[in-house]
């Protein structure tokens, strides 16, 4: 049986509606919360430590986000919630 964080981890996953970001845009992008089960999908090779002065998050690069597959579900939203909109205008169709 699958632990209760991978199951509702991947159940809202499933529920945020995908689009196509700005291309070399990560204005959202910082210093963000994983949850332990999040954090430990991410293979050990590609971890890394915040020592960024600036408050962006450590795994974006000039060519975007360097763990995207495995992006912590407040990092999915950005666009994506009414709460958390793309300053671009990007989002989902509906």
């Amino acid at each position: 049986m699958k632990c209760n964080a991978e199951r509702i981890v991947k159940m809202l996953r499933e529920k945020i509606p995908k689009f196509q970001c700005r291309p070399g845009c990560h204005d959202c992008c910082g210093p963000h919360p994983w949850s332990k089960w999040e954090w430990e999908q991410v293979p050990v090779a590609m971890h890394k430590q915040a020592t960024r002065l600036d408050s962006t998050c450590p795994y974006v690069s000039d060519k975007g986000c360097e763990v995207y597959e495995y992006r912590p579900i407040i990092c999915r939203l950005y666009g994506a919630s009414e709460n958390l909109p793309c300053p671009y205008g990007c989002g989902p169709d509906n």
